[in-house]
């Protein structure tokens, strides 16, 4: 992890290497990235729709807006924002909206990368 007052927020998960890496300028950020590369983590282990990279989409040839927009669009994105989203709530709010009440990307135009 690495906090630093020049750092952006930001983060990575490499998991053939088992390593989790944080880049924000407060503990506040990083404790936000922490808990979305790390809900990126639990996805793999329980084998659910992985996240992904914009890097992912442009080197298909697909252009950086659209590539951006794909990235967003990913299942296991969606529900690692949404993490973070739900970070400080309270157990009782959290238990009264679910999950997918709370997404930032409407079901419909998820993209689920484990979808034949």
């Amino acid at each position: 992890m690495s906090i630093s007052p020049l750092e952006r927020p930001g983060g990575s998960t490499n998991f053939n290497r088992s390593r989790l890496a944080v880049y924000a300028p407060t503990l506040e950020q990083a404790r936000s990235v922490g808990i979305h590369e790390l809900k990126h983590l639990i996805d793999w282990i329980e084998k659910h729709p992985p996240g992904g990279s914009p890097d992912q989409f442009m080197k298909l040839g697909i252009p950086e807006q659209e590539a951006y927009d794909l990235y967003n669009r990913l299942v296991g994105e969606v529900a690692a924002r949404n993490a973070q989203k739900r970070l400080d709530w309270g157990d009782i709010i959290r238990r009264l909206r679910r999950p997918a009440a709370t997404e930032d990307v409407p079901r419909h135009r998820q993209i689920n990368l484990y979808d034949e």
